[in-house]
């Protein structure tokens, strides 16, 4: 499931679609953030604040680096606090230009890490073989992290909203990994564990 949180990305708009394409097309708002104004972003995010149709709402920003400011503090607030079904794409070529209160609440994606996130729904496949696909997408140790970490947020999303007894197990085995990535722990060795306690 697509995580609720505000992301920067930097890679052209077809192909953030092209990862999005699990997301029903009724959830999905793309808006020109060279063109947009005010009062027409306040309605966008009073539409985009409402319950999603489908398990998600999306809003994509494209060339976000040039909404003007005020349109950037409009955006501030949904940014602190999106609901719980939406995440937000800014998708920018030169990141300087958004007002650092803005750019401080978002995760920052480059295209390598945005296909491993948002690959099949984002999470982490039961079946050996769809585990071994996944893992062999992440190109890089902070790419594993990525996907990691966003898997380890969903368990303890799904652990407090509806008892999964494979949960706790999964959660313990998650921050196990991503603690010993981040210590730079043997790559091959770490996921070997993965593999061995992922069920």
């Amino acid at each position: 499931m697509l995580e609720s949180k505000a992301y920067l990305v930097r890679e052209t708009l077809n192909n953030l679609l092209a990862r999005l394409k699990s997301v029903a097309q009724i959830d999905r708002l793309t808006i020109d953030g060279a063109t947009i104004k005010v009062g027409e972003l306040r309605l966008i995010i009073a539409q985009v604040s409402q319950r999603s149709l489908g398990d998600r709402r999306v809003l994509i920003i494209e060339r976000a680096e040039e909404l003007d400011e005020i349109c950037q503090s409009t955006l501030l607030k949904l940014l602190e606090e999106p609901n719980e079904s939406l995440a937000i794409f800014l998708l920018v070529s030169n990141p300087s230009k958004l007002l650092p209160t803005i750019t401080s609440r978002l995760h920052q994606l480059d295209a390598e890490s945005s296909a491993a996130i948002l690959q099949n729904g984002e999470r982490l496949q039961s079946s050996p073989q769809e585990l071994e696909r996944q893992l062999a997408a992440c190109s890089s140790r902070e790419t594993l992290i990525e996907l990691l970490s966003s898997e380890l947020e969903s368990q303890r999303h799904e652990l407090l909203s509806s008892y999964n007894a494979q949960a706790p197990q999964r959660i313990e085995t998650l921050t196990k990994v991503i603690t010993r990535l981040k210590n730079n722990a043997n790559l091959k060795l770490t996921v070997d564990y993965l593999r061995l306690n992922w069920h």
